[in-house]
């Protein structure tokens, strides 16, 4: 078309007439701007479309429209499209922008004009002048809003030069003096200037890290690296305010010379693959970085030398090659930098990790060229011996040498001329060989903290399982006599600065186990021989003393093995049991560790009570010991043994054991039900007892009525204490209000101030008469001002449920008072004070139990909530505390796939509850339930559902069609994350429908729908691409379907997503 003879008369009336229809003119511009040869076009029609004032019409059609998709697949079949700018209408638009200066003028959008340029920076084969003049016009507006944010008050200036500066950094090869003048003005800023002019130099510089672009790494690493120098060391450091502020401190940042940015390191990169500068550094510009990483440690590694002297001690190595010891600052957490977080600030981890990553991953590519991987890795040894001043560094030498043993054999041999890093080396050694006992401990403690699992932030070189002693042992076993006989005169130095003395017995004993020379050879297998190193002198006194000591665990092991073999020929021999208990608890009694035996313990315990023939006396004795465990988890102490045989203990009520016994567990139970503090371990054992009272219907009434009486003791306590402040009257104003305010404990202390009696409680009394003797009483009516709401809660899990009309009736009064609590503390806020999370979460849970997961229709529960309920009275509060209860109605349809009974009878709810819903006045509170009609995602049903499987049948989603449709656009943004919750390769392409038709009807709203789309752009981008990769086909075969597909991406279109744009033109050509 561009190379017609007629083409001037013919492009200017398709451009520029009015009488063309609109869309003919939109695909014009379209088919012009994506053309690789509208030059010409450009050159000549340039000044006509700016007179003509559709400059606008152009930017915005490239904007949109001038890129080429590629789809590319990410695990677990999350597929992604990368837009590709094409054509060569983007160039020349911005080569008319910057000649004529319009971006200077208000004629067209600066965001525009910057999405144009991004763009270009992202094009590949970009012409130097054009990415000039890109430059040129990005650099205005960074310097303009520069000077702009001096005159106002201090705002986040980065969001709104960030776009700027990424295609500035893309295009570094074209902007390179510019960016070296600006980087020296943000360091002169930071240092030298005011709070408002370091605070937005800090921003800009944090943000230049974090977005280190090749192109920028590869041009100015120098200044990048001055960059991280100025933002993470200390400019100078005041030794009295260093021991005043930071006394007692977790972070040792300041110690190191490290700076408050530093200090907020492990924030802004939350994992060590965040780090996009270093990862960047070390592999685009080697030279650079290795040199930076050097002075950097050795910079901070000085200062905590100078700040903490008596933290760390001057080791020697002695190096091979030049026959010379050279002196390196160290301790047993700078040998684990890089390699164990937290030993370390993690700045100082991250950089060591990095570099090492970036060696070790250039040798493995090129290990096969020999000559450049002896040169390569010689050069980096060599360099770090030379020039580093600490053993952090040296860390990197030990990782190549046994990462590459078989190729570099002998490599980091000289570190054992050193015995403390022998010594150091160990605990490296030790974390490839979890302790089993240290793992259970871990585990107790991420459960208590309600952790459920904590990475490592490193991950650990499995060709690195080999302690510095093994490496050693190896050189003289595996490889020739060049490598043997440097180990030998490593271990002849050794031995001849240190004695096989008492004193020093231990550090002898470390050169013999490296030595082989004279080692016994003992025949295991065929093909299977063992070395033993020859110990002698006061170093093997130590070796025999360590046997001595491991007697008694041989016995254990011979125990342990009597009773697995009995288990595994089918016998559960009874005897064997027992005398391996025994042995544990002689072990347990002559210990200062005996934690590391309790769950080995328990499981013994666990098969000696449940054999029907053990001792009445003996039962008891296990029972005692196993409660004793599970008591001193409720002071904050710990007990390995394993939650999931808690029923073991507790069938032992139906057992013939003392009353006292039983009592013991009863106890235990009530204090894991009324448990009102976060305890992981506890919160396992307490859904055992729970299950436990659910099937026990005497205990669980003994239960209730006992925390019910408790309930009323904590209220007489409260008006008792009220009492006393209205009589002595230290608040004239004072008013009680019975669960509506902080509970009055500090009125004891003012009792016990004035020599006044404080309140004497009955619990003791109370466990003794309802709980122990199970006596009973009647509730005829409930009065909730007589009872404590956050004691009282906690009946909701006695094990009763609402076929019990005293237990239903009282449940309903905890509601209404729970709903008055969150109306009156709405605006001081105690809300948490008087009636917590923990609490709620009891009262939410019950109703998940008796409603979303019970097999019946739930009515009864359903009503309780909706049935003699002031809604006027509902807050924010109020409202995420009914969403919390429906919302398991997600897990239920979610995996209820199996079972057609159970997810029918579940929608069958939802239309109950919906009836419900739709019934009640306050718009507000009506439409924030829409949420739960449709499914919505809560707090408590949040989680990485992609491994499980579900799946829906026509008639599902016709359901899920007709709810999304009617409540989803009140809810985009929830109804969008229910879909992806729910899978969205399983509702796909029916969904499709109600997407549709919510995002139309959420559109007239259009700030509130965009934000929404905005929050959610990445489940969306999914939704269509799937649909186009995987559903194309069934869509093209139902009108209805390909309509809902195509007004959504016409929808997005117009909220300008390109990859809308690009996905319906495939869509509609294929």
């Amino acid at each position: 078309m561009f190379i017609q003879v007629n083409r001037d008369k013919f492009l200017y009336s398709l451009t520029f007439s009015d009488e063309i229809p609109q869309s003919w003119k939109r695909q014009t511009e379209i088919g012009i701007v994506k053309s690789r040869f509208c030059d010409n076009y450009f050159e000549e029609q340039g000044l006509e479309i700016l007179e003509q004032g559709i400059l606008q019409e152009f930017v915005n059609s490239i904007n949109l429209f001038a890129f080429e998709g590629k789809l590319i697949h990410i695990g677990q079949g999350l597929p992604q499209i990368t837009l590709t700018p094409i054509g060569n209408g983007r160039p020349c638009i911005i080569r008319l922008l910057k000649n004529e200066e319009i971006y200077k003028r208000d004629i067209i959008g600066r965001d525009d004009i910057i999405k144009l340029c991004l763009d270009y920076a992202k094009q590949e084969n970009r012409v130097s002048i054009v990415a000039s003049d890109a430059c040129t016009m990005m650099e205005y507006y960074v310097e303009y809003s520069m000077q702009e944010s001096g005159k106002e008050s201090y705002y986040k200036i980065i969001d709104e030069i960030s776009s700027c500066l990424e295609a500035l950094y893309r295009m570094a090869d074209n902007s390179e003096d510019w960016l070296k003048s600006f980087f020296d003005l943000l360091i002169c800023n930071y240092t030298n200037g005011d709070t408002k002019n370091r605070r937005k130099s800090e921003d800009i510089m944090e943000w230049t890290l974090k977005n280190a672009y090749p192109a920028l790494v590869i041009r100015l690493a120098s200044e990048l690296c001055s960059i991280a120098d100025t933002l993470w060391l200390c400019v100078s450091v005041d030794t009295e305010e260093l021991n005043f502020y930071n006394i007692g401190r977790l972070s040792k940042g300041p110690e190191y010379g490290l700076g408050k940015e530093a200090e907020h390191y492990d924030f802004s990169y939350r994992t060590v693959y965040d780090n996009v500068f270093l990862w960047n550094l070390f592999r685009l510009n080697f030279e650079v970085g290795f040199h930076w990483t050097i002075g950097f440690i050795n910079k901070v590694i000085s200062k905590y030398a100078a700040n903490a002297p008596e933290n760390v001690i001057q080791i020697k190595v002695r190096i091979n090659e030049s026959n010379t010891l050279k002196e390196y600052w160290g301790n047993g957490n700078m040998w684990l930098a890089g390699i164990r977080d937290h030993n370390v600030p993690t700045i100082i981890g991250d950089v060591i990790f990095c570099l090492k990553e970036a060696i070790i991953n250039s040798l493995e590519t090129w290990k096969k060229e020999q000559e450049f991987l002896i040169g390569f890795s010689n050069y980096v040894k060599e360099t770090i011996y030379a020039k580093s001043n600490n053993i952090a560094l040296l860390t990197i030498i030990e990782s190549i040498g046994i990462h590459f043993e078989k190729e570099l054999p002998g490599y980091a041999l000289d570190l054992a001329t050193s015995i403390e890093l022998v010594h150091w080396d160990i605990s490296r050694y030790a974390l490839f060989h979890k302790n089993p006992t240290e793992e259970l401990l871990e585990r107790q403690i991420f459960k208590t903290m309600g952790i459920p699992e904590l990475k490592d932030r490193y991950e650990l070189d499995k060709k690195c399982n080999l302690s510095i002693q093994e490496y050693v042992s190896h050189a003289q076993i595996f490889f020739d006599s060049i490598i043997q006989d440097k180990s030998y005169g490593i271990l002849d130095y050794l031995y001849s600065i240190i004695k096989n003395d008492e004193e020093n017995a231990r550090d002898y004993l470390q050169i013999q186990k490296m030595d082989m020379r004279g080692a016994k050879a003992t025949k295991i297998a065929e093909n299977v021989i063992m070395l033993e190193p020859k110990v002698s002198g006061e170093a093997e006194k130590i070796v025999l003393k360590q046997e001595k000591i491991n007697e008694p665990e041989q016995k254990l092991n011979v125990a342990i093995k009597k009773c697995n073999d009995n288990m595994v020929s089918g016998q559960i021999d009874l005897l064997s049991i027992l005398d391996a208990i025994y042995v544990v608890l002689e072990l347990m009694k002559n210990t200062d560790v005996a934690f590391q035996y309790e769950n080995l313990l328990i499981l013994l315990i666990a098969g000696a009570i449940n054999h029907p023939e053990l001792e009445k006396e003996k039962r008891e004795k296990f029972c005692t010991i196993w409660i004793d465990g599970i008591e001193k988890l409720f002071s904050n102490g710990s007990f390995l043994g394993d939650t999931a045989l808690v029923p073991v203990l507790l069938n032992q009520l139906e057992n013939d054991i003392a009353i006292e016994i039983k009592n013991k567990i009863k106890k235990i139970m009530l204090d894991c039900v009324m448990h009102r503090k976060h305890h992981g371990v506890i919160a396992e054992i307490t859904k055992y007892m729970k299950k436990y009272l659910a099937n026990h219907d005497i205990l669980a009434q003994a239960v209730f009525n006992t925390i019910i009486k408790l309930a009323e003791d904590q209220m007489e306590h409260q008006k008792y204490n009220a009492n006393y402040m209205i009589a002595s009257k230290k608040k004239t104003d004072f008013i009680f209000s019975p669960n509506m305010q902080p509970k009055l404990s500090v009125v004891d202390c003012y009792i016990k101030d004035d020599d006044g009696n404080t309140y004497v409680g009955h619990e003791d009394e109370i466990i003794i008469k309802y709980l122990f003797q199970e006596e009973s009483f009647k509730v005829n009516t409930f009065d909730m001002s007589k009872y404590d709401i956050s004691t009282l809660c906690y009946v909701a899990n006695c094990g009763l449920n609402f076929i019990n009309e005293s237990f239903r009736m009282v449940i309903h009064n905890i509601l209404l008072c729970v709903i008055d609590i969150w109306k009156y503390s709405e605006k001081n806020h105690n809300t948490h004070v008087i009636f917590d999370a923990y609490q709620e979460y009891e009262i939410v849970e019950l109703f998940q139990r008796e409603m979303v997961q019970a097999q019946s229709d739930a009515k009864m529960a359903i009503d309780i909530l909706f049935e003699g309920i002031d809604f006027s009275k509902f807050t924010s509060d109020t409202i995420e505390f009914y969403q919390d209860i429906f919302g398991n109605f997600l897990c239920e349809f979610f995996d209820s796939y199996v079972d057609l009974k159970r997810r029918n009878l579940c929608k069958k709810k939802i239309s109950y509850i919906e009836n419900k819903v739709n019934a009640i006045d306050e718009e507000y509170v009506r439409i924030q339930l829409y949420k739960s009609l449709m499914f919505s995602v809560t707090r408590y049903c949040v989680g990485d559902w992609s491994k499980i499987k579900t799946n829906y049948s026509y008639a599902d989603k016709q359901f899920l069609n007709k709810q999304f449709t009617k409540y989803g656009k009140y809810h985009i943004k929830e109804l969008l994350r229910t879909t992806y919750q729910m899978h969205i390769d399983e509702l796909l392409p029916e969904i499709l429908i109600s997407i549709k038709n919510s995002f139309q009807n959420a559109k007239a709203e259009r700030n509130k729908f965009k934000k929404s789309v905005k929050e959610q752009e990445v489940v969306i981008q999914l939704i269509i691409l799937k649909s186009f990769i995987t559903h194309s086909d069934k869509i093209k075969q139902d009108q209805e379907l390909i309509e809902a597909y195509e007004d959504i991406l016409e929808i997005l279109i117009d909220l300008n997503y390109e990859y809308a744009a690009v996905i319906l033109d495939e869509f509609r050509i294929h």
